[in-house]
């Protein structure tokens, strides 16, 4: 990565609209596999709350695509990256997974915080639908900011920072998480 870490960066409408509106189709669609998670902070949390559970489509793991959806989806992180004017040196997806949350009948303001790696990286996070449940980022026990869902929203931060999803009320909550590593 050039310069200094990423605080963060928001954008709306980050790609073409018929873009947005074919992945929402094809997440939504009955041919689109989602797994169940206890939790979907996949056990890397503060240990401060209840788990979240959810349902995920792994869509990279240690680098290696791991569903058939990737390279559909893998456009994504460079349009937003390229908008946001970032450059990531010899970028490569250490992880990238699709969540999906299910409103619950008493929602938390937000789910456990966590990062999704120790290893630096930065995070492409993309709202697939408009619904409840912010992302919060932390600095300690502090939220310091936080990103409402938007269809066709991105937001870009150092993963390095502790960050959770707050739980939808009404609707469902779906997003798509990449976890970009420079390979410098």
């Amino acid at each position: 990565m050039q310069g200094a870490p990423i605080d963060m960066i928001v954008i709306d409408n980050v790609l073409p609209k018929s873009y947005a509106d074919e992945i929402e189709n094809t997440m939504f669609s009955p041919s689109f596999p989602w797994y169940y998670a206890d939790d979907i902070t996949y056990g890397r949390n503060a240990g401060e709350m209840e788990k979240t559970y959810g349902f995920f489509n792994l869509l990279y793991s240690d680098g290696i695509k791991t569903s058939n959806f990737a390279s559909f989806f893998e456009p994504i992180y460079h349009i937003a990256l390229d908008k946001a004017n970032i450059t990531i040196e010899n970028s490569r997806v250490l992880q990238a997974r699709a969540f999906l949350q299910l409103p619950l009948l008493q929602p938390r303001k937000y789910n456990n915080k966590h990062v999704d790696s120790s290893i630096p990286h930065t995070v492409v996070l993309y709202y697939v639908n408009d619904s409840e449940g912010s992302t919060h980022l932390f600095s300690g026990l502090e939220v310091i900011k936080k990103i409402e869902p938007k269809k066709n929203r991105v937001v870009i931060f150092d993963g390095t920072i502790y960050h959770s999803s707050g739980s939808p009320n009404i609707s469902k909550r779906c997003v798509i998480n990449f976890n970009i590593l420079s390979n410098v």
